[in-house]
């Protein structure tokens, strides 16, 4: 048992690191996403979770932290993963710690996501004709 927790730890440790090189640090702090979404959790059913994403941008692949609620053991599930974040979505896959049965497990879930709308604010401009 203690060596399976020592390994839980270490492995989640070594994602944790991952997970913030790929996200560039904290010198991105105001370009995080965020989303709410369902997950399929492999073994562990149905689950529905929060998620911040490393970039608040769309059409783009990112890094992404996250905390289900599993219905059938009604646990907790911190998480981290790859996504996919689409005009207001989100698709991905994650692995996850399972409190209940104290296990690493892995999720596949989409939902929805605050995508930056910053380019979307403007109307382009009509051009000037000089004649």
């Amino acid at each position: 048992m203690g060596s399976r927790v020592g390994f839980v730890r270490r492995a989640a440790m070594a994602a944790a690191g991952a997970l913030l090189f790929s996200l560039g640090g904290v010198a991105q702090a105001g370009d995080i996403g965020f989303g709410i979404g369902v997950s399929y959790v492999f073994g562990g059913g149905v689950a529905a979770g929060i998620k911040a994403f490393g970039d608040d941008e769309d059409a783009v692949a990112v890094g992404s932290v996250g905390l289900d609620y599993l219905f059938a053991s009604s646990a907790f599930r911190p998480n981290i993963g790859m996504t996919y974040q689409g005009e207001g979505y989100f698709s991905g896959g994650d692995v996850g710690y399972n409190f209940s049965t104290e296990m690493v497990d892995f999720a596949a879930g989409a939902g929805w996501s605050d995508k930056d709308d910053a380019h979307a604010l403007f109307a382009a401009e009509e051009p000037v004709l000089i004649p």
